[in-house]
């Protein structure tokens, strides 16, 4: 027996299902249905797609969501308690994803990509919104940003303009015509001023200019006694951090000519370096580390002390800096 739900009145199709019995009413994941009746693991109702056509479906495959009914009985309107920007953003989501399609069928790629980056943003800022850790000044400018948007990619796809108040959509029913002309002049106008400052049309390229520093060591001056690593690296003081990673050179306890053969394997190249880069609070670091014993020890004796001490440990030992600040911003 049918009864009429009380407060199973709105929800969204989790899963596919074609509505392969007698009444079936076929639903796609994500089509939103209004109930009207309840029997055993069974809805009857309609999807908001299309009113008029009215069918049942499975209640497992239905997630019910939190509405206020309007008028309950034979005229009643089912509004669902969310906020108005998450299900417009929702329905725009539902509508330009059949347009996408249609763009990829069409071969324009650059069309694609630009109109797939805005959806991709206007689902990370629906996300957000829905997570409500945002301040309620953070979500003012958010819905701003999310509606300017959907108004900017309606009106590059042909779309209709929505008649807006703020961030909110009107309700044509709750005014008079000539209200509803001057909100649609006003959403016109601000449509147009964001409009203007984007664009689905391909833009040439800026070059970004890079620069790369050439880096060679020569010579190491300090004898540690032990096998050494250094490590070198760009520091910005200005921004008071390391702006490459570090470069490794391995010396011998004997010395430096020993590698004399490899001399090519000290050098480095720290590239893509921004003209912000080059500026007079840039320093080579390095850092010199020693890799021994922990102490140092003139007994050969195999004592359980001697025993200890051949283990290998890696220990800070010095850091040099050098400013190149003068030569990079040098004209010469």
């Amino acid at each position: 027996m049918w009864i009429p739900t009380k407060i199973k009145k709105y929800g969204v199709a989790i899963y596919n299902w074609k509505g392969d019995t007698k009444f079936g009413l076929p639903l796609e994941i994500g089509d939103t249905v209004q109930i009207l009746e309840e029997c055993q693991g069974w809805y009857r109702g309609f999807s908001t797609k299309n009113r008029a056509i009215k069918g049942i479906f499975p209640q497992s495959y239905i997630h019910l969501k939190p509405c206020k009914v309007d008028n309950e009985g034979l005229f009643e309107s089912v509004v669902p308690v969310e906020d108005p920007v998450v299900r417009e953003v929702t329905l725009v989501l539902r509508e330009w994803g059949r347009i996408w399609k249609e763009i990829f069928v069409e071969r324009n790629h650059y069309k694609f990509e630009t109109v797939g980056k805005v959806m991709r943003d206007l689902l990370e800022w629906r996300r957000q919104l829905v997570s409500g850790t945002l301040t309620h000044d953070q979500t003012r400018e958010l819905k701003l940003k999310i509606i300017q948007k959907i108004d900017w990619g309606n009106r590059k796809l042909g779309l209709d303009l929505v008649p807006r108040q703020g961030a909110q959509m009107v309700e044509p029913d709750s005014m008079s015509v000539v209200e509803l002309y001057h909100v649609h002049v006003a959403s016109a106008e601000n449509t147009q001023g964001v409009s203007a400052r984007g664009t689905i049309k391909k833009k040439e390229q800026k070059k970004t200019l890079t620069h790369h520093l050439y880096f060679c060591m020569r010579d190491f001056g300090h004898h540690v006694g032990e096998d050494t690593e250094i490590y070198f690296s760009l520091y910005d003081a200005g921004k008071q951090k390391f702006i490459t990673e570090r470069f490794l050179v391995k010396i011998s306890k004997e010395g430096f000519s020993n590698y004399i053969e490899k001399l090519h394997s000290n050098c480095t190249v720290f590239t893509d370096l921004g003209n912000a880069d080059l500026n007079k609070d840039i320093y080579v670091v390095a850092h010199v580390m020693r890799i021994g014993k922990m102490l140092y020890s003139d007994s050969s004796k195999k004592t359980e002390k001697a025993v200890a001490q051949q283990q290998v440990f890696k220990r800070p030992h010095g850091v040099a800096v050098q400013n190149l600040g003068d030569y990079l911003t040098s004209k010469e």
